[in-house]
């Protein structure tokens, strides 16, 4: 039976290891990552509404920094890995993950034009946001629509869809903000922001009638209550944000003025929706970490956490302004400083994460790392899988052997071994979303979960 040879190492030096890491880091990339920008730029522009300007502007300096850094390696991995990038779009796991680009890039332009009151950039960065959002609406889901292979509705459907409503809103609200500067053009600028703010709230009654049922029909594990799925009060904040800007911008156009009562009510109703998620995710977090002691630790997806609750603040505020309701003051207030201490919290542990996954190579000299499987010559042929972890609920990429006869498939290879956040014990027990369409000679299983034989130690933290 092949397996990680017990105590086995190999050195290598530092520049080799660092190389091959960062290569082995762009096939599994994600932009979800542009989570980050997205909730870094929100919690900015809630302590500028709140006149904390230093935290704003401390902010709005990060954020300067990562997205820059996120597009490098975004076109790095469409350069090297086209092929798999476009199969991470048509994913249903991954794929919602995409549109974290338009609204982080939304996000970013409304913060410089909020904080510094530029221009040039805001409006290009809202182009640049559109041009992601047709290509990525239609890309993925025409991509899902025609796969031959798909996943239950249980492993397939999750939080992050919502960041397509997201998304819609973010272009929307942005383009409110740019419209002064398109003079002849603004009328058209205006009717786009409006057709997209109606577009969002129509997408999230679709994708949250879809993810009511999962919550309530189908069995949900602890550790695929990812927190993600605080989007589903995310989405209906930021649409709450485009309605109550879009009530701010009615002077501006005469159709915005007759659709004012309508515009007020339906704001209205997204922000109470959104206030009646809160209490119930506060339970299910209690429930999935108190109950069931799924690990708190970092994860990319936290951001997916910080952004709805430094949205809900901004929301809060702007509806407050905009309907005159002064009572609703005291909400923003108060939660931006729990908007300050999620993002903190996250941002700590992306810190750790990454001195973490520095230390591992010495300065001095060889890094070690466990010895590669022990193959022998009469095994049959590992085949590429897609799976949903049930340790660390996240999409990974898993080699299993067919070993035949009544023994479970043996686990050769796991994607997440060669990432610090998840190193640790894996409990060998897979759910799967499908054979790699990418593997030569992959086959399709059942889904569902599939045991996996005595799985090999993954590499110590």
């Amino acid at each position: 039976m092949s397996g990680i040879a017990a105590g086995g190492a190999t050195a290598r030096p530092m520049s080799s290891t660092l190389s091959r890491e960062i290569a082995a880091f762009y096939p599994d990339f994600s932009p979800g990552y542009f989570a980050l920008v997205m909730a870094t730029g929100i919690v900015s522009i809630a302590a500028h509404l709140l006149g904390h300007s230093v935290i704003a502007w401390a902010l709005l300096g990060i954020n300067l920094v990562a997205y820059p850094v996120l597009w490098t390696f975004t076109l790095a991995r469409a350069s090297r890995f086209f092929p798999a990038m476009m199969a991470d779009l048509t994913d249903h796991t991954r794929g919602p993950g995409f549109f974290t680009m338009v609204a982080g890039t939304s996000v970013l332009g409304r913060q410089l034009e909020i904080l510094t009151g530029a221009s040039g950039v805001p409006i290009a960065l809202w182009f640049l946001a559109v041009s992601l959002w047709f290509v990525l609406s239609y890309g993925f889901l025409a991509g899902v629509t025609v796969r031959t292979s798909k996943p239950l509705l249980a492993t397939g459907l999750h939080g992050g869809w919502l960041i397509m409503v997201v998304a819609t809103q973010s272009i929307s609200i942005t383009g409110l903000l740019v419209s002064h500067h398109f003079a002849a053009w603004k009328d058209v600028v205006l009717f786009f922001c409006l057709g997209t703010y109606l577009l969002g709230c129509a997408l999230y009654f679709v994708i949250i009638s879809l993810i009511f049922y999962r919550f309530t029909f189908i069995p949900m594990q602890a550790n695929a209550l990812t927190p993600p799925y605080w989007i589903n009060m995310g989405a209906l904040a930021i649409t709450t944000l485009a309605g109550a800007t879009l009530i701010r911008f009615a002077s501006d156009w005469s159709l915005l003025q007759e659709l004012l009562p309508f515009l007020k009510g339906l704001t209205l109703l997204s922000w109470a929706t959104a206030t009646w998620w809160i209490p119930l995710l506060v339970t299910l977090g209690g429930w999935r970490h108190l109950l069931k002691h799924v690990a708190l630790v970092y994860d990319a997806q936290y951001w997916g956490l910080v952004f709805p609750l430094g949205m809900y603040t901004v929301a809060t505020y702007q509806l407050a302004t905009s309907v005159g309701l002064p009572f609703l003051m005291p909400i923003p207030r108060f939660f931006v400083f729990m908007a300050y201490t999620a993002w903190t919290v996250t941002f700590v542990g992306l810190v750790r994460t990454l001195i973490r996954g520095l230390s591992q190579r010495s300065p001095s000299g060889p890094t070690l790392r466990p010895a590669p499987a022990v193959a022998h010559s009469s095994d049959p042929p590992a085949t590429s899988y897609r799976v949903l972890c049930p340790v660390h609920g996240v999409q990974a990429r898993v080699q299993l052997t067919d070993i035949g006869g009544n023994e479970p498939p043996r686990l050769e290879e796991c994607s997440l071994w060669t990432r610090p956040e998840f190193r640790g014990a894996c409990e060998g027990r897979c759910i799967e979303l499908g054979a790699d369409e990418a593997a030569d000679g992959a086959h399709s299983r059942a889904h569902g979960s599939v045991p996996v034989g005595t799985p090999p130690r993954a590499p110590p933290p």
